[in-house]
C-alpha cells in the first residue's frame, strides 16, 4: 500500500510540473516567426479614386466573362485608391490573364506582392 501512495505522489508531482511548464512552452511557440508565405502575383484591371468607379469596372469585367476579381483599398499618399485585382500563385497565370484583359479592351498591369 505504501508503494502505491509513493508512486501516486510522484506521478502527481511530475504531472504538476508538466502542467506548469506547458503554458511557458506554448507562449514560447507563439512568439515564433511565421513561415514566409510564397510570393503571389496580381493582375490589376484598374486603380480608381472612388469605390463606385471600381464597382463599375467589376461590372464590365463580369459582363465580359472575367471572374475572381476583387476590390482592394490602397492608401496612397493619404488618399484612398481602389484597385480592381485578381491574385495568382504563378506569374505565368497572371501574364495569361493580363493578355486576356488587354485583348478584351481593358488596361491591365502586373504586380508582385
Amino acid at each position: 500500500m505504501r508503494k502505491t501512495i509513493v508512486i501516486f505522489a510522484v506521478t502527481v508531482g511530475v504531472s504538476s510540473l508538466l502542467l506548469v511548464g506547458a503554458p511557458a512552452a506554448a507562449k514560447a511557440r507563439s512568439h515564433r516567426r511565421p513561415a514566409a508565405s510564397a510570393p503571389h502575383w496580381e493582375s490589376a484591371a484598374g486603380l480608381f479614386a472612388r469605390r463606385t468607379s471600381a464597382n463599375r469596372q467589376m461590372t464590365k469585367l463580369h459582363a465580359k466573362g472575367f471572374q475572381g476579381f476583387t476590390i482592394e483599398r490602397d492608401q496612397a499618399k493619404g488618399s484612398p485608391r481602389f484597385e480592381v485585382e485578381r491574385e495568382f500563385a504563378m506569374r505565368a497565370e497572371a501574364d495569361a490573364e493580363i493578355a486576356r484583359l488587354r485583348a478584351a479592351g481593358f488596361s491591365a498591369s502586373e504586380e508582385q506582392s
